[in-house]
């Protein structure tokens, strides 16, 4: 499509659309906020952590949830089954949920994320070292009795 008119006019021959997308709907304008859909953009971000001492991890190498996450970043056949290469273990910890415009600091990204996880992943934030931080925006419903709901409707 060489613009938003259109799409909207390539997407009117159809009875129903469905939008999923994420953040992209608002940020390439195929929704608007005069759309008056339930949602709000917004940012988060992670941090990811090496974890050297590999021999004695004390974490394990799967996924944990709890209001936060620890998950692994599976490096290229380091972790494949009967492979004994002992390299550092990378780990994802995430995310914040900013709704501020301006954006939480490193140190306060580190603070939050470190306190809502170290539960979680406490061998990983005593031993581990934080290689970088990354961001990102989502694209969330309002939360309403039931929580946070997909959103199914006719526009």
């Amino acid at each position: 499509w060489r613009d938003i008119d259109s799409f909207h006019q390539h997407l009117a021959q159809y009875d129903a659309v469905i939008l999923s997308a994420g953040a992209g709907l608002l940020h390439d304008q195929l929704i608007t906020k005069e759309d008056e859909l339930p949602v709000n953009l917004v940012r988060g971000q992670s941090i990811e952590m090496t974890l050297s001492d590999s021999d004695d991890l004390g974490i394990a190498n799967e996924g944990l949830m709890s209001g936060k996450y620890v998950l692994p970043i599976l490096a290229n056949n380091i972790d494949a089954p009967g492979n004994q290469n002992k390299s550092p273990q990378r780990f994802v910890i995430g995310a914040t949920h900013e709704f501020k415009e301006d954006a939480l600091t490193p140190n306060e990204v580190l603070e939050e994320l470190k306190s809502r996880s170290y539960p979680l992943a406490q061998h990983l934030w005593d031993h581990g070292t934080v290689d970088r931080l990354t961001s990102g925006v989502r694209l969330q419903s309002n939360r309403g009795k039931f929580g946070r709901m997909p959103i199914i409707g006719r526009q």
